[in-house]
């Protein structure tokens, strides 16, 4: 640091940030720590999380960083661009980037001292845009950089005369940009690095803890070719990855992806003209674990309103937000949302409060779940009958059923289904229609399914299943079928074929058995959830279902 330039003289004050406002912030993998900076001040305070008996959060500054304790530990004479970067949730670290030469610095806050990352690649402290640095859960301290030395590292904190040191505890070299291809890296906190290539648009994922490649992603091929404004997040529990890039026609691309299996299990795209005058904002899971959902918001920077979009991932649906949405009284106000806490910071006072407690957010996810049970989960009820029935059809026996003028009725515990099948002169199909029985009152509905049986039989296997939807198997397909108890309506909910040329009747039973068999092999890669189901033209034409979002189902 420059000796010409003179210390500022600190005046005693224990008021955080000496009253001035906060700029920036940032939590701890746990939210055991928030670290916040001022820009006025130009200081770091650290601040304790803490949950009460009630289950409420409360803060307290306990460590701080003013404006000459960070330019000594940086050695700088000025204060520019300072971001922070994370905190550790043992309250005494924190990483933050400076100036203009993309350079970081580990910090103790606690002894203000600046940490030494002592190997080979990292000694300028530098790391750019495509690199990443993140504490991890187990408390290591990861970071991945790309040109020039294309490896990544692990560092354990270990306690040396009573103070923490970072020491070196293993490296992963990670693949070299031959041909000036750039990738993105990106850290989780379970130790999970992302390589996020743009030549291809290609995804890996690889375990920075046992150094072992474990899973690439493939997202749509039509995206714009640089990588700069990707995102990449996963969820609370690790088990999902959502991805956020440009197409080459300017609209917003989404995909979610099962971490277990690789498999896209949502996709949504926003169209550049409905964001015409918006900006970025967030892109993150916010809730509770049981009722995470992916937020993506833009802002527009004129009149300062925002634009947001609700996921649920697990049901491959995305919801634009009404003109008051859900999120409105925080969006709009100094509110943040992160995982399931909302932060308000008004210039010095910070609060948090949890998110799966907000009056408005548990009224969202009540009007869009209050009608529907949780079949997209129900994988293990329904592998069994999918099994069973396979099992049947493999050896023969199957049962062949004649045309009755008499419906059968399907008793479950909130209601009864009851199911008549006639044979359509016209389509020359075997035509199933649906009714369902709610104590006294029977909905009756247009919805109706074809298949493609003889005109003296037909092959249909049904079975109501414990959360009270209908799962039916015919020689058309898969489908199951719920009471939406806010519509007084039955709605398809779920469809499923394997991919057949035009049949006739004498190959019914070979249809339903190839249903069965590509559907029960996706269900073995055992990814939680039923995969992505495959409504096609011809399911509009005959089901006139109703796809816009308004079931939404809730895991159980």
């Amino acid at each position: 640091m420059s000796s010409s330039e003179p210390e500022e003289l600190i005046v005693e004050d224990h008021t955080p940030h000496r009253g001035k406002k906060i700029s920036k912030y940032v939590f701890s993998l746990n939210m055991q720590h928030i670290v916040t900076w001022s820009e006025d001040d130009q200081s770091i305070v650290g601040w304790s999380i803490t949950n009460d008996l009630s289950n409420d959060l409360s803060i307290e500054p306990i460590n701080s960083l003013n404006i000459n304790d960070l330019k000594s530990l940086l050695k700088i004479d000025k204060l520019k661009h300072i971001e922070l970067k994370d905190a550790s949730d043992c309250k005494q670290f924190i990483i933050l980037s400076f100036g203009y030469q993309y350079e970081f610095a580990v910090i103790d806050i606690t002894t203000k001292s600046r940490q030494i990352l002592n190997v080979r690649g990292l000694k300028d402290n530098k790391l750019d845009f495509y690199g990443d640095i993140a504490f991890l859960e187990n408390e290591d301290l990861a970071i991945a950089k790309a040109k020039p030395i294309y490896r990544a590292y692990i560092f354990s904190k270990l306690k040396f005369n009573g103070k923490y040191q970072w020491i070196y505890k293993n490296s992963i070299e990670l693949e070299k940009d031959y041909y000036n291809e750039f990738y993105k890296c990106k850290i989780n906190k379970n130790g999970t690095l992302f390589m996020y290539f743009h030549t291809p648009h290609v995804i890996t994922q690889w375990n920075l803890i046992t150094r072992k490649f474990e899973m690439q992603y493939i997202p749509n091929l039509n995206l714009r070719v640089s990588v700069i404004g990707n995102r990449l997040e996963m969820n609370s529990d690790n088990t999902l990855l959502a991805t956020m890039a440009s197409t080459e026609s300017r609209n917003i691309a989404i995909y979610v992806y099962s971490t277990k299996s690789g498999i896209e299990i949502a996709n949504k795209t926003i169209s550049d003209e409905d964001l015409q005058g918006f900006f970025f904002h967030k892109f993150c899971f916010i809730g509770s674990k049981e009722k995470e959902r992916l937020f993506i918001s833009f802002q527009n920077n004129e009149t300062k309103n925002y634009l947001a979009y609700i996921l649920n991932p697990l049901t491959y649906t995305l919801d634009k937000s009404p003109d008051t949405n859900v999120l409105h009284n925080i969006l709009s106000q100094n509110y943040d949302v992160i995982n399931d806490y909302i932060i308000k910071i008004d210039k010095i006072n910070l609060s948090i409060k949890r998110l799966s407690q907000n009056e408005n957010w548990i009224n969202h996810l009540q009007s869009k779940e209050r009608y529907v049970g949780s079949t997209f989960f129900n994988t293990k009820e329904i592998k069994q009958f999918i099994q069973d029935t396979l099992e049947r059809y493999k050896s023969n026996q199957f049962l062949t059923q004649s045309y009755s003028d008499v419906s059968k009725e399907y008793p479950g515990e909130a209601y009864t289904w009851i199911v008549p099948n006639k044979y359509g002169e016209n389509s020359k199909k075997n035509e199933t229609l649906l009714k369902a029985q709610i104590k006294s009152n029977l909905i009756e509905t247009s919805k109706r399914f074809y298949s493609y049986d003889s005109v003296d039989s037909y092959i249909l296997e049904i079975k109501v299943l414990e959360n009270d939807d209908i799962i039916f198997v015919s020689s058309s397909g898969i489908r199951i079928f719920s009471v939406n108890s806010e519509k007084t309506s039955i709605e398809l909910i779920y469809f499923w074929k394997e991919d057949i040329e035009k049949i006739s009747t004498q190959e019914v039973q070979q249809s339903i058995n190839k249903h069965l068999i590509s559907f029960k092999n996706k269900l073995d890669l055992d990814i939680g959830i039923l995969p992505t189901p495959n409504f096609d033209d011809d399911n509009y034409y005959y089901y006139n279902l109703n796809l816009n979002n308004e079931i939404a189902l809730e895991k159980k």
